[in-house]
């Protein structure tokens, strides 16, 4: 279902405001604020010490229209359900969750660390009558609304990519006894059958559309079943593209299939857990070259280690809707 079809009037100096959160070892989330009137959430992590989501939607003091949980892994996970019980989430705020679960999404939930958090967060889901619950599939049209300017007119659009539809059919409840049978304790080196992803389009006549591709930790094995019309139009000459699963070779088809022609702007987040040391230097050194290419700018929310945290924040001026986007690398994140 289509929700916001009615237009939303922008002010003169209206923003879009995007901001990709990365913690020292692992964690990530995204905000995005388009003229503080239409607010999304992409995941969530908090440290002991810091949950900047919720200081940012502390600051904004603005209701959030939709949280989007791409895949229950832990880094993706922590401080949720806080965010589900925060005065920020109304009768009419959207969550949006992968359709369909395995072994590594069940079994997640026991984690060490996070065991309360899942409870606490399966729990809502299960009392769900408070919470507006919806799939996220396969090139699904989640918000299509005009931005009304003065004079001026933009077109705004969020999809999902992922989940594959296909994938979901294929893991019925025979392949799900046959994982469960098969007791394979790296759950974290399984595939992220389920990783949603979004991609956010802006259009207005007489400039070319503003893309942004937020991948979550959508991986190789996802990729390689997309269609190849679709793969190109969601990966290729995005204006902003959050790179998928911490920069690591489990979703470097992207590169290997050279999907990735060029972008204006790319981001990776880290993860530095165990023997997984994130982002991977090979994978980060060929979408420096492609930026070196094309005079792109990528940068990380893990390069230094003097803070908890790294963000990445990047500003587009509705008005113009050009490729001027202002960014700044706060915390830990830097240009890579």
């Amino acid at each position: 279902m289509i929700y916001r079809d009615e237009a939303i009037h922008i002010s003169k100096n209206a923003f879009l405001d995007l901001y990709v959160i990365g913690y020292k070892s692992m964690g990530e989330s995204i905000v995005l604020n388009l003229d503080n009137q239409f607010i999304g959430i992409v995941d969530s992590y908090k440290t002991v010490s810091s949950f900047i989501t919720k200081q940012i939607l502390d600051k904004l003091e603005r209701n959030v229209d939709f949280i989007c949980w791409t895949h229950t892994d832990e880094d993706h996970t922590k401080g949720l359900s806080e965010l589900l019980e925060s005065n920020f989430i109304t009768e009419n705020t959207r969550l949006f969750l992968p359709e369909g679960i395995t072994k590594k999404e069940i079994k997640s939930y026991l984690e060490m660390d996070s065991e309360k958090e899942y409870t606490k967060v399966f729990k809502m889901l299960n009392n769900s009558s408070n919470l507006n619950v919806e799939s996220a599939n396969e090139n699904t049209l989640l918000y299509s609304f005009p931005l009304i300017q003065g004079d001026k007119q933009f077109s705004f659009y969020l999809e999902s990519f992922a989940p594959l539809s296909q994938i979901v059919r294929n893991l019925e409840l025979a392949s799900i006894k046959h994982l469960f049978d098969s007791d394979n304790l790296s759950l974290h080196q399984n595939p992220n059958f389920f990783s949603v992803g979004l991609k956010l389009t802006i259009t207005s006549q007489g400039f070319a559309p503003f893309t942004v591709c937020l991948a979550g930790d959508v991986d190789n094995h996802t990729i390689e079943s997309m269609k190849d019309k679709n793969k190109s139009r969601i990966f290729s000459e995005n204006v902003i593209l959050k790179i998928p699963h911490h920069c690591s070779k489990n979703s470097d088809l992207l590169i290997k299939e050279g999907l990735i022609k060029n972008f204006d702007f790319a981001v990776t987040t880290g993860y530095k857990r165990g023997r997984s040391n994130l982002p991977d230097k090979y994978v980060l050194d060929e979408y420096k070259k492609i930026a070196a290419r094309n005079a792109g700018k990528l940068s990380s929310t893990a390069l230094r280690v003097n803070h908890d945290f790294g963000v990445v924040f990047y500003r587009l001026k509705l008005s113009h809707l050009t490729r001027k986007v202002r960014v700044r690398n706060l915390g830990n994140a830097s240009l890579v």
